[in-house]
């Protein structure tokens, strides 16, 4: 049996492509893995960018490289980032997925430096799914007005 399920993202933005073009070449255009919140060695809070060429894996804190600064500064965000017609509590996907900031004054207890996802459910089929594998899953219910409070880019396009 194939179910279909339609889900989105909260999205932060998405980096200009000219951006990511001139940030590889400092690379030599070699980065075969660019992974943008890695947390192998210093978890969740104190993530680091994780940069694989053919030649080396480089680990950056965030905070130290340039190209994570300035997307997280919203500047190396493209135009339509700036007014996303997707910003919206409302959804028409079935379960919208979201990293869980502001988890730790929320359910500290379900913070494992790992990464803990918020899940929203939109519709009765999300709904559904969702009670179809929660016994395989480690949640908790909370309110959406305090989701969404440390979480803005569900409602709100990134400032230029």
């Amino acid at each position: 049996m194939i179910i279909y399920i339609h889900g989105d993202l909260i999205c932060h933005g998405v980096p200009s492509k000219n951006i990511w073009d001139e940030y590889n070449k400092s690379f030599k255009n070699d980065i075969e893995k660019f992974s943008f919140r890695n947390k192998e060695k210093k978890g969740w809070n104190k993530y680091q960018v994780l940069i694989e060429t053919k030649t080396e894996k480089r680990y950056i804190d965030h905070e130290k490289d340039e190209f994570m600064n300035k997307f997280l500064s919203d500047k190396y965000l493209r135009e339509s980032c700036y007014n996303c017609k997707f910003k919206k509590k409302h959804r028409i996907s079935d379960i919208t997925f979201a990293d869980f900031w502001g988890i730790n004054n929320i359910a500290p207890e379900m913070n494992d430096e790992k990464g803990t996802s918020l899940i929203f459910i939109n519709s009765l089929k999300g709904k559904e799914i969702f009670e179809s594998i929660k016994a395989n899953l480690i949640y908790k219910k909370v309110d959406f007005k305090e989701a969404i409070k440390y979480n803005p880019s569900m409602i709100k396009s990134s400032k230029k």
